[in-house]
Formats: C-alpha cells, structure tokens, sequence
C-alpha cells in the first residue's frame, strides 16, 4: 500500500498548538480578585496598553482570523519594541516556526524560556523545534526535563513528549504521553485537544501497520477510534474505508471514504480509493464523476495529484475518449513528479491507452528514483511477462518479494491504499 508523500512538518495553529492564540500558556496561579465566587470588580479605570503589548493583541486578532502573515507582523513589531520581553520573543518565535525559520525560531524560543522559565508554551515550542524540526531529540528532551524538573509534568510537556516519541516510533510510550497530558485536570482546552490528535495519530498508524500485517479485522477498530479521537481528520475514515474494502464490506467502504471526503473535499487518497472502488463495481461513471469533481476549467492553475489523473484516464479511455486520456497522461509526465510511486500511476494509465512503450518508460524512471520501489518492479515484471521477456521479469518478482513480502503481497491484492499519519 503506498501511501501518499507526507506533506511538511509544520507547527499548524488550531493542530497541536496548546498555547492556542494566547500570549504563552504559564504555571496556573490562583485566580485574584474573586468576590465570593462572583465577578471581578473593577475599582479603577483600565490603563491604556503599552505599544508592544498592543501590537501583541493586534498579531493574537490576526492569528483568530487565520491571517497569519499579518499576525507575524504585529509580533515584528513588538519584538522591535520591546525585545526584552519573553511573551514577545515567543509571539515571534512561534510564528518563524510555522513558517519554518528554524534559526530564528530557535533563538527566539529559547531567549523567551530564558526570560521567563513560567513560560511552558516557550519550552514547549522550543522542545519541538530541536526534536520535530531540527531532528535533535536529545536536546530537545534535554528542554522538557528541565521544564519538568521546575513545574512537574505537566500537558503541554507531556503532549510534546508523546509526538517525540511518535515521532520515533514508539507507540506505546507516545500513547501513555498523551493520555497523561489528559489526564492533567489543570489543562486548558488547547492542550488536551493536541494530546486527544497525537491519541488518534498513534491509532491511525496502529490501524496501518495491522492491516499492512494483513490483520485488517483488528485495524477497524484502531481507525474507528482515532476518527472519534480528531472527527476532523479525514485520514482515519478514508482508512476505515480501505480496512473495511479490505475485508469485503464493500458498502461500509464506500461510506467511509464519503466521509472522509465530507471531512476534507481535497483529501486525494479518499477520492482515489472511492473512484477505484465504484469502478470494481461497475459504476465507472460515478467513479469518473468523483475524480472530475473538483477538476476542470475552473481549477485549471491547480495540480492534480498523479493517481487521479492516471485513474481518470483509464476511465475516459474505457469511454472511448482515447485521445483526451492520452493528452492528460502527456501534461502528467511533462510535469515529472519528483516521486516514483507518481510515474507507476502514470504507467497504468499508458497501459489502458495501448502503448506499452511508454509505460515501461515510467516505470523504469520509477525504478531509476527508487531502485527499491516494490510496486515498479512487480509491475514491470507483468508488463515484461506480457511481451515473452521471461529472464528479466522473474528476476524482478523475485527481488520485490525477497524485499518486502508484504508490500508484493499487498499489490497483487490489490488492496486500496491506506493514508500515513499527519505532521
């Protein structure tokens, strides 16, 4: 099952972001000013906000509104005016992560742990810049004991350390992580909905490598819970879709990948999967439908991904539209995707349009980006079987099964692909 190239990590707001659009996220304190349980009382007028602290409330209304590049600004602005200041060096320092400024974004996080080490959503941030982004865990662990060590283990520590160890794999301790930091009843709602995505990361990837062992049975229920854990991410449903697919519950897969498509429109594995399902049972036309919706004249600066294309052009070929599924295959590889798994869709669609010249061309670019990729070479070894060429094709199969006998096993299934977790 090959699943889609994951897209880059980022620090995404609204996904993960447990200091959500506030100044930081420091250690509670008791609340002051409370009369009996009633509302605070205001005795004297409110003092007018200093300029810094006014640009870092514009930059925080910016961020709700999901303009980010005007949100950085105003944290600019207030670092210009007072770089002395911990919230302000974090605004920056947050968004210089997001936006992928790793230097910049490291000294600014860590001059803002520095200032102020109440701060969490610095330590936080920083512990994921050196893990996540810099790919240095120990430094990165190094920050969150040291956090740990001032304010215990507390969420936002404790969500960090789960997608450290996510991040290497290891599921358990990820897991124990996350259902810690919920645990946490003094945690606000940003960071118990990031321990609640990891939760349902962890899940999905479970739900992957069941159904990858071909224990598709036990992988519904790790997809249908990390669908309850983030309803709205997608990639849990589509795989609940390919799992049911898997086992023959060809309807329960169809309404899973609808969906996911209902959570995400743009989600290309789902609409794939969808497409490729309707067209097993023989409703080619509704399967051409899902693949167009979405693509034509009026998206014609967008990119298709190469699996819709391809499969779309199978389609159109089985219509009769030779000429139209050639033309789309031809624009495909003018683009020259960067990834084999891309040239291997595109051979299929060569396939379907009669020219076995050109497929074995894609496929052997394929295997030129990846020597190792299980799908090209079982394909190439059909097509070579195909024209008489025995030798090479057996020695083909023979590799990709050696290499990976699952992955061969799963090809020659032809199984329905299954979505990676997010970063």
């Amino acid at each position: 099952m090959r699943p889609p190239e994951a897209p880059r990590r980022g620090v995404r707001h609204g996904q993960g972001d447990f200091s959500g659009a506030s100044l930081g996220l420091h250690r509670p304190e008791p609340a002051q000013g409370d009369v009996a349980g009633g509302p605070n009382l205001q005795t004297k007028p409110e003092e007018p906000l200093e300029p810094w602290r006014s640009e870092l409330r514009r930059g925080l209304e910016r961020l709700r509104d999901g303009e980010f590049a005007a949100a950085e600004a105003h944290f600019a602005r207030a670092h210009r005016l007072a770089p002395d200041r911990a919230e302000a060096c974090f605004a920056l320092g947050r968004e210089r992560l997001r936006c992928g400024d790793l230097d910049q974004a490291e000294a600014l996080l860590r001059e803002a742990w520095r200032r102020d080490p109440s701060l969490l959503s610095a330590a936080a941030f920083l512990a994921r810049c050196l893990g996540l982004e810099r790919g240095d865990l120990e430094s990165a662990r190094a920050v969150l004991s040291e956090a740990s060590a001032h304010h215990g283990r507390v969420a936002p520590l404790c969500v960090v350390e789960a997608e450290l160890f996510l991040e290497e794999k290891r599921a358990d301790e990820a897991r124990a992580a996350a259902e810690q930091a919920l645990a946490d009843e003094t945690a606000g709602e940003g960071a118990r909905e990031a321990a609640r995505a990891l939760l349902a990361r962890v899940h999905n990837q479970e739900g992957i490598e069941r159904a990858s062992s071909g224990d598709a049975e036990s992988a519904l229920f790790a997809f249908r819970r990390a669908a309850e854990l983030d309803p709205e991410w997608s990639a849990p449903l589509c795989n609940l879709g390919a799992a049911f697919e898997i086992v023959g519950r060809a309807e329960r897969a169809q309404s899973s990948y609808e969906r996911a498509l209902g959570v995400d429109p743009d989600n290309p594995t789902a609409r794939f999967n969808l497409a490729r399902l309707l067209r097993q049972r023989g409703q080619s036309g509704a399967a051409l439908a899902v693949l167009e919706r979405g693509w034509g004249p009026a998206t014609a600066g967008a990119v298709e991904p190469i699996e819709l294309t391809a499969l779309r052009a199978e389609l159109y070929i089985e219509d009769g539209e030779v000429e139209r599924a050639t033309a789309m295959l031809g624009e495909a590889v003018a683009s020259a995707p960067a990834h084999p798994g891309g040239w291997v869709d595109l051979s299929g669609g060569w396939l379907a349009a009669g020219d076995r010249l050109r497929a074995e061309d894609c496929l052997r670019i394929a295997l030129e980006l990846d020597p190792a990729h299980v799908g090209a070479k079982l394909r190439l070894a059909d097509l070579l079987v195909r024209e008489g060429r025995y030798v090479e094709a057996a020695q083909l199969a023979c590799v990709a099964q050696a290499t990976d006998p699952a992955g061969a096993e799963t090809i020659r299934c032809g199984h329905p692909r299954l979505q990676p977790g997010k970063c």
